[in-house]
């Protein structure tokens, strides 16, 4: 854990707000790279990518406010900030999609190609994020006593919550808990393997991308559900996140059926798998 990376006299460089830039950075290059070996135009791809990366903040700001109203409801210009805090993934994925979509279709590209396309520049941005937050601390998993438990430091984020929740005396040591944030990492490394054996082998277009996002969103609702402590701000109810997982997950695995039953004529001359 490394909440400040570099202190540089009153500036403090921190790990969250910086991974968060860089995973911004590296994966919307990535994604750039990916879909011009691809054979996508350039111009397109950036309007695609530029559009969904400028939409994340906004979608992710707007469900967090959705799920934590308290904190707003104290302090409303929080909504606003420009602080690297108060922000739900998912949301920012959404919205992310639909502006994408609209992008395509504003600019006649295929929807599919840009999403499968888009898969390692995905997982990239997500595997810096969720190392962003090891590093600073937040998001961590519930006590364990497995080989793969982290100890955080004394005065640390994870360690007032284990005082806090009466785990460890004021002066006690810290304990090991689940590193939620890193399984959160290595389930898009995983899933984007799977994704990439797909593409591969000439799964049909954007299945290898619902098969990525299906799967990520597996291993989010099982580290919610079993590992990860819930923030004291969130107020949704027990059920919100299995629905909404739940519903997510099978769509992705309907619209695969339907992607894998496209006959190879019907797919682009200049998608065949080199």
């Amino acid at each position: 854990m490394k909440p400040v990376l570099l202190t540089i006299g009153a500036l403090e460089l921190r790990a969250y707000s910086t991974m968060i830039v860089v995973a911004a950075v590296a994966g919307v290059t990535v994604a750039y790279l990916v879909a011009r070996r691809r054979g996508l135009p350039a111009r397109g791809v950036l309007a695609f990518l530029l559009g969904s990366a400028l939409a994340v903040p906004v979608g992710a700001r707007l469900l967090h406010i959705a799920l934590n109203p308290s904190i707003y409801a104290d302090d409303p210009a929080r909504a606003f900030s420009l602080r690297a805090t108060g922000f739900a993934l998912y949301g920012g994925l959404l919205l992310a999609a639909l502006v994408g979509w609209l992008v395509a279709r504003r600019m006649k590209l295929d929807l599919w190609r840009l999403a499968d396309a888009g898969v390692p520049g995905i997982a990239t941005g997500l595997v810096l994020v969720r190392f962003g937050c090891f590093m600073n601390g937040c998001c961590f998993g519930h006590p364990t006593d497995s080989p793969l438990g982290v100890t955080f430091p004394s005065g640390s984020m994870p360690h007032l919550w284990e005082m806090g929740q009466g785990l460890v005396s004021i002066f006690g040591a810290p304990i090991p808990l689940h590193p939620a944030q890193l399984y959160e990492a290595s389930g898009a490394v995983i899933a984007l393997l799977v994704a990439a054996i797909l593409y591969k082998r000439g799964a049909r277009d954007g299945v290898s991308f619902l098969v990525f996002v299906a799967m990520f969103s597996g291993v989010r609702w099982a580290n919610w559900e079993l590992f990860r402590v819930h923030p004291s701000s969130f107020s949704a109810p027990d059920w919100f996140y299995p629905l909404a997982y739940g519903v997510l997950i099978v769509a992705c695995a309907l619209l695969v059926i339907v992607r894998s039953r496209v006959q190879p004529d019907a797919r682009p001359k200049d998608l065949q798998r080199r």
